[in-house]
């Protein structure tokens, strides 16, 4: 319970939208890989897309942030980190 709201809260307002859709569908035994995955693919239907380029000698490092948190694809790797420092620099 406490890791699904971890996830929670680590994801911007849109994406909360969606992983609230993803965890009525998927339910609750759902892994974390499973509602990142379920709520990239509803932000991909819904047309909401942000792009963002990073050098490639820290794509390793990004990769392995986002393995040590238990999130897996760049763009919720991504909006993890971007929500952890927008959280910490208040």
């Amino acid at each position: 319970m406490k890791e699904r709201a971890s996830w929670l809260l680590g994801l911007d307002r849109d994406a909360r939208e969606h992983a609230v859709k993803s965890l009525q569908e998927l339910g609750h035994g759902a892994s974390i890989a499973d509602l990142n995955r379920d709520v990239t693919e509803k932000i991909e239907e819904a047309g909401l897309k942000i792009e963002f380029a990073i050098p490639r000698e820290l794509h390793g490092r990004l990769i392995e942030w986002g393995r040590d948190r238990g999130i897996e694809g760049e763009s919720a790797i991504i909006g993890h980190m971007v929500s952890d420092t927008l959280r910490r620099s208040r």
